[in-house]
């Protein structure tokens, strides 16, 4: 497992035992689900950024604060048409807040099959607290050509998001090891 400090993250030169991954193609991502929960409609929103904290705006009140790099907006509506849904709940999952730090764990998963360079791409992200919780995502990162919606599960018993995410940014590229009579080159294939 490799943990990362916020000066050393950066989501596109992402290198775990020896495969390099870029997932600034991840960046921004917002999940919206809208369940029925008669008499009312309820619409979770799940705003993602892998690479740096979400945009912040001082001014609305109904967003996560500044720092935050995943937040979970629950609202609910009387009607599917209705302009003017009530937040439920506004939980930071994860970011850097005061004390500036932040660490996600990143390791990887056992190989499908024998033809994998490596198995899924797990990464941990935390420093979110909700009510006095303590909160995290657990993302799985799954090699395919095509990219996918993730999907997403909050586990309310662990305070903890559940992220599978099929696309290409998690087929990682081997870095060979040269070490030839110049010293300690790596190269990628």
């Amino acid at each position: 497992q490799t943990s990362l400090a916020i000066d050393a993250f950066n989501c596109s030169n992402l290198e775990v035992d020896g495969i390099k991954f870029d997932l600034s193609s991840l960046k921004l991502q917002n999940i919206t689900e809208q369940e029925e929960t008669f008499p009312t409609f309820t619409i979770t929103n799940y705003q993602i950024n892998l690479c740096e904290p979400l945009p912040f705006d001082k001014k609305d009140s109904n967003t996560c604060k500044a720092g935050t790099y995943i937040c979970q907006i629950i609202t609910n509506k009387l009607a599917e048409d209705d302009k003017s849904p009530r937040v439920i709940t506004i939980r930071p999952i994860a970011g850097v807040y005061d004390d500036g730090i932040f660490k996600p764990v990143i390791a990887l998963g056992p190989a499908s099959n024998k033809d994998d360079i490596s198995g899924p791409l797990l990464m941990t992200m935390n420093g979110g607290i909700y009510g006095e919780q303590k909160q995290q995502a657990n993302f799985t990162f799954i090699c395919t050509e095509k990219d996918n919606v993730p999907t997403v599960e909050y586990n309310n018993n662990e305070n903890t998001l559940i992220i599978r995410w099929e696309t290409s940014a998690a087929c990682g590229q081997k870095i060979l090891e040269d070490k030839g009579m110049s010293g300690f080159t790596k190269f990628i294939i």
